[in-house]
């Protein structure tokens, strides 16, 4: 069943290299593209630009026309990574992690940025997976998980809550998919909206 998923930081130094300025939508676009994903943009949002901020790096974002809700794209690729990661293990005097484990321990840490929780009061959320068959048939991924949270950052400046979700293809990408508002009714009637905005491509 397809909508099966949707009810169901200091990101690492190693990503730094791909923070491409964040711009126009076109430059969006070609992000899609270079990573093979396919991006639909939802009715009744329009683009606003991303914001600068030492939380989490995003390159694309919608805002909805009349309420406050926003979805904002982060797009990490890992083609690059793992070419290195291959040479590597030709190499005894290297060792570098596969690219392929980054998205679990990236996406706890852009948790801790944009909620601002304290990492050892226990009040964390914990991110929920989703069934592989479906995230596999539903985003063409291998890997994917949400959590709904309340925020307090400059990231999230002007919302109270978020539904964060990561996804990841092997060898191709991670994605952080952000939604950000201040009424949980929004996220009941929004969120469907957008849920499927950015997958990767079959």
């Amino acid at each position: 069943m397809k909508y099966r998923i949707l009810f169901g930081i200091l990101l690492f130094n190693i990503y730094l290299p791909f923070r491409a300025q964040p711009g126009t939508e076109m430059e969006f676009v070609k992000i899609c593209l270079q990573n093979s994903l396919a991006f639909s943009p939802p009715d009744s949002f329009i683009y606003t630009p991303p914001i600068q901020n030492p939380d989490l790096y995003y390159q694309y974002a919608l805002k909805h026309q009349t309420r406050d809700f926003e979805i904002r794209f982060s797009v990490w690729p890992l083609k690059e990574f793992i070419k290195e990661y291959e040479k590597s293990l030709n190499d005894p005097g290297i060792t570098l992690l596969n690219p392929n484990t980054y998205h679990k321990n990236s996406a706890i840490a852009t948790l801790l940025n944009i909620s601002q929780i304290d990492p050892n009061s226990g009040m964390l959320p914990e991110l929920v997976p989703f069934p592989k068959n479906a995230v596999k048939q539903e985003f063409n991924a291998d890997f994917g998980a949400s959590v709904f949270l309340p925020v307090n950052s400059e990231f999230s400046k002007g919302y109270q809550f978020a539904l964060f979700m990561v996804l990841h293809k092997e060898n191709q990408a991670d994605l952080f998919i952000i939604f950000l508002g201040n009424k949980k009714e929004d996220f009941d009637q929004l969120l469907l909206k957008g849920f499927y905005a950015l997958k990767f491509a079959p």
